[in-house]
């Protein structure tokens, strides 16, 4: 066979003339063996070594923005056989190119310059650093490369209370449903206020991290109020009966219904109908009353109940933030006190109270309990009084508030958004329940991270609830339409019977529990009924009361 190199050229002779049509004869031909138009070829460089021969066949382009950077990689790729099917493969019409896809081109990024690491939050919610040098975002080495096994460890949580055999299922709802329900009623009006309140000290307002105030939380301190549940509380029905009120609420509980869809960790509520009436309460020992620490952070302490000896445990924290909460009002007040409502109203509470009453619409009339915190000197004005603690800036993936809380006080109240969400979230919701125009966020911090027992309180921040969800960016109908669409759902409860609402605590999931006992013809009843009726339907009717009104 005659090599390529030693192949004679032969140019065909062209005739002249109009009529001259290229025949079989005059195509181009080597003498000897004729060349095999299949043989690869591969592209190379003046820096490679002599021995490839140009790919004249391969398609133009950049080859780093093509084959991602890697000569190697266009290389390989252009010296792969080509076939006569697949060449006939790659034809299409002028017609059909409107509708081929396009390519999409990775996004050029540039150099990063500067020594000091700069955060950027990806999709998933974390933070990655991009600093010099090698090191990149993630738990990868490496920079930018591969983000293998680069995810949020998947907690296993527990439920809230143990869920038993003879409990009986009756309704599950998404939170993706909750999150598509408003309702915008009337402002919850004040009935009663009752009880002996503190007054507050002004001079707590210059507090700061300069000026900051030791305050003692020995374990020993009472976590919740000394108060009745509402269904033993007489002068609530008492007032339920006065104002029409067909479901009785305390302000903890629904403002934890309102704020369900940003919790994460696990809770109960429970629901009871005794006759005309709809008791939202909560257990004796639930953690309801409790104030759980970066509950929606990224980096979330740990759940594990077992481990609840630790002061740094979910648990732990929680508690700490409880018992800072029911026990700082002494703290930020002088020893002067006042008496709200009448005197025989005064002595029915060992804690100050405030009755407030919710029109939702369609007769839907809700008594709410709330406490009061304190009072303001020169206006007597009651104010909801919500603490914030922070037990290691560097383990919680924060900010050192010694240093940025005067100076950068917007950027330390958006972490918080970020970390603790839900627990701010009701606190609006409680003010707003309560119908009180003042909310006091006070910011304390450990003295020594590895003490629970002592705290440094750096600030005291005034906010109307309003402007509060404003800076939240906080949905306030919705959570009025979670509300109102709870009530319509027990509404078509048996009478006399007792329930539990409950959050999975691994999904984003409510499920109500019939609880044994009660009359059974009747809660078969009603339960076909339940089921009759689709939840779809009975969630989408809050947003058409909205919109009527």
């Amino acid at each position: 066979m005659t090599s390529f190199l030693q192949a004679e050229l032969r140019f065909p002779a062209f005739k002249e003339g109009e009529d001259w049509e290229a025949s079989t004869n005059d195509a181009l031909h080597l003498s000897g063996a004729p060349l095999d138009y299949d043989i690869p070829f591969a592209p190379f460089a003046k820096t490679d070594r002599l021995g490839r021969i140009a790919d004249w066949t391969c398609p133009s382009g950049d080859v780093n923005s093509v084959h991602g950077g890697s000569r190697r990689n266009y290389i390989r790729a252009g010296t792969a056989p080509k076939n006569t099917e697949e060449e006939e493969a790659g034809w299409s019409f002028a017609a059909d190119a409107k509708n081929a896809p396009r390519e999409k081109k990775a996004a050029n990024i540039g150099p990063i310059k500067g020594p000091v690491a700069i955060g950027k939050w990806d999709g998933g919610g974390k933070q990655r650093t991009v600093g010099k040098g090698n090191t990149g975002g993630g738990r990868r080495p490496g920079g930018w490369g591969p983000r293998f096994n680069d995810r949020q460890n998947q907690r296993k949580r527990e439920p809230s209370v143990v869920v038993s055999s003879d409990w009986r299922i009756l309704e599950e709802i998404e939170f993706s449903r909750l999150s598509k329900l408003q309702l915008d009623p009337d402002d919850a009006i004040c009935i009663a206020d009752v009880g002996i309140t503190p007054v507050y000290d002004k001079s707590c307002d210059k507090i700061s991290t300069r000026q900051e105030k030791i305050v003692t939380n020995p374990t020993s301190a009472p976590i919740r109020p000394n108060i009745p549940p509402i269904e033993d509380d007489i002068l609530m029905r008492k007032l339920a009966a006065e104002h029409g009120a067909t479901v009785i609420v305390s302000d903890n509980v629904a403002s934890l219904l309102m704020a369900a869809p940003r919790t994460t960790l696990p809770w109960d509520i429970s629901i009871k109908r005794r006759d005309n009436l709809i008791f939202f309460d909560k257990r004796i020992d639930s953690d309801v009353d409790l104030h759980p620490v970066n509950e929606t952070a990224v980096d979330a302490p740990c759940e594990d109940r077992s481990s609840s000896d630790s002061i740094n445990s979910s648990v732990s924290l929680a508690r700490e933030a409880a018992r800072l909460s029911h026990n700082l009002p002494s703290v930020l007040c002088t020893s002067e006190s006042r008496t709200l409502g009448t005197e025989d109203n005064a002595s029915k509470g060992n804690c100050p109270t405030r009755y407030a009453k919710l029109d939702l619409g369609d007769g839907n009339v809700m008594l709410v309990r709330s406490q009061i915190s304190s009072i303001l000197a020169d206006s007597s004005m009651p104010f909801h009084l919500a603490t914030l603690l922070e037990y290691e800036h560097k383990g919680a993936g924060g900010m050192d508030w010694r240093l940025k809380l005067d100076s950068q006080r917007g950027a330390v109240f958006a972490h918080e958004i970020r970390n603790n969400g839900a627990v701010l979230a009701r606190i609006v919701f409680r003010a707003l329940l309560s119908s009180m125009e003042h909310v006091k966020l006070a910011y304390l911090s450990r003295v020594s991270p590895k003490d629970a027992t002592r705290h440094a309180l750096l600030g005291v921040h005034d906010f109307e609830p309003y402007e509060l969800a404003n800076q939240m960016n906080l949905n306030v109908p919705n959570g009025f339409g979670i509300l109102r669409a709870m009530v319509d759902l027990c509404q078509r409860l048996p009478t006399n019977c007792d329930f539990v609402l409950m959050r999975d605590p691994n999904k984003a999931v409510l499920r109500l529990y019939k609880l044994p006992g009660g009359d059974s013809n009747d809660f078969e009843a009603a339960v076909d009924e339940l089921i009759g009726a689709t939840s779809e339907v009975r969630l989408g009717d809050v947003s058409d009361v909205s919109d009527a009104e």
